[in-house]
């Protein structure tokens, strides 16, 4: 037992983080995408940066939306605006921008009026957060309204940014808990299986194995654009995950000691939520990072010891080697 054992047991334990972190982002992408919230996140935020009624309702009855708002919704029409839940997912800060200024006026019938036009339309517009930005943007802008339109879309892409920030950290959350409760639910114990990989050679040997095989391919995920086939493929996504957990000792039942005298019951499942707590900790890591780190490990395994150079083996001996000596 030496070093290179101790890699062994965190290339197996980093290598369950990286099939189990995969199976959490799998279940994220499921949920976000049943319960869409993306389309939800994106629907509060609009409705806070256009908190104008008018030239919010004109902007979802604007072609350049309303078309988004169909086709994401399956062909259902959405009379006022969309819900949060037929919603699109993503507008980009160029079709945005021309579809806001196109809103101003929603008695205008031209879909993207004329500089001036516009500019009467937002000193129109009641005291709102959306008119104080519109008029930022259009004293910055001059009479060109394609730097209006670049500025407007500017400050959208800005809000989204800060958008994705707070859906990313929302999904760490999510994460940690769908990570903890997934350990929880397969018995997937860092403790536990750290110490089997120590104890067991030919499992060493079957777990390194696979990790070694994972690391030929990239990162598995599921590029579908329709909902349906996105699901279809995530859950067998998930299937397939499953079987490379295979060789580790996860799962169900696992029997605590049958000697309760000293708390030895109650300290054993104490150490199992811990095990499990720690793996849930571990998966909030997200699947690259631990693909990254496998890497590293799997080429630190791979160099093994470092091979004594001539040079060195001649000033420590005193002695030049035999083919130098000839």
């Amino acid at each position: 037992m030496g070093l290179s054992v101790i890699v062994d047991v965190a290339i197996g334990l980093i290598f369950m983080y990286l099939v189990l972190s995969l199976i959490c982002t799998t279940i994220n992408e499921l949920a976000a995408t049943v319960l869409k919230l993306r389309a939800r996140a994106l629907f509060k935020t609009v409705t806070k940066l256009i908190d104008n009624p008018n030239v919010r309702k004109a902007f979802y009855d604007h072609g350049l939306i309303s078309n988004a708002s169909v086709s994401s919704s399956g062909g259902k029409t959405t009379p006022d605006q969309p819900s949060a839940s037929d919603h699109p997912s993503y507008f980009g800060g160029r079709t945005f921008a021309m579809a806001l200024l196109g809103s101003v006026d929603p008695d205008n019938p031209n879909p993207l009026p004329p500089i001036n036009e516009i500019k009467t339309a937002i000193e129109k517009l009641p005291v709102s957060n959306i008119r104080d930005v519109l008029m930022a943007n259009l004293a910055t802008a001059g009479n060109d309204i394609a730097k209006l339109r670049d500025n407007v879309a500017e400050w959208y892409d800005t809000s989204m940014d800060r958008l994705s920030g707070e859906y990313k950290r929302k999904i760490k959350w999510i994460s940690f808990g769908v990570g903890f409760a997934l350990a929880l639910l397969i018995n997937a114990d860092s403790l536990k299986v750290g110490q089997a990989i120590w104890n067991d050679q030919s499992l060493r040997t079957q777990v390194v194995n696979s990790a070694g095989e994972a690391l030929k391919g990239s990162l598995p995920k599921c590029d579908q654009q329709d909902p349906a086939k996105a699901i279809e493929c995530q859950v067998g996504l998930i299937n397939k995950l499953g079987q490379d957990l295979r060789p580790l000792p996860i799962g169900w039942p696992d029997t605590p000691p049958a000697d309760t005298s000293g708390g030895s019951w109650l300290w054993w499942w104490m150490l199992k939520i811990f095990g499990c707590l720690f793996t849930g900790i571990a998966l909030s890591l997200g699947a690259p990072f631990w693909f990254d780190l496998l890497e590293k490990f799997m080429n630190v395994r791979g160099a093994g010891t470092k091979p004594t150079k001539e040079k060195e083996t001649t000033e420590s001996t005193g002695t030049r080697p035999a083919a130098a000596t000839k």
